[in-house]
């Protein structure tokens, strides 16, 4: 995850960046289930300080 991959995502078409952020979420939540409760949280932090969480998701579109 200390990849260069989280700034360069951005660049990338929209539908690669969702794919990106659902399976960050993705691994997030395996952590969580690993009992890897810190890493989880880093990792899962990053997606929900976003104010756009749910577009970043596709999830709902932002109507700003």
């Amino acid at each position: 995850m200390k990849t260069h991959m989280s700034q360069v995502i951005s660049m990338q078409p929209i539908d690669n960046q969702i794919l990106y952020n659902r399976a960050l979420v993705q691994v997030g939540l395996a952590a969580f289930r690993l009992g890897k409760i810190k890493e989880s949280h880093e990792i899962l932090a990053d997606v929900c300080q976003n104010s756009k969480h749910k577009e970043l998701l596709a999830q709902r579109i932002s109507s700003m």
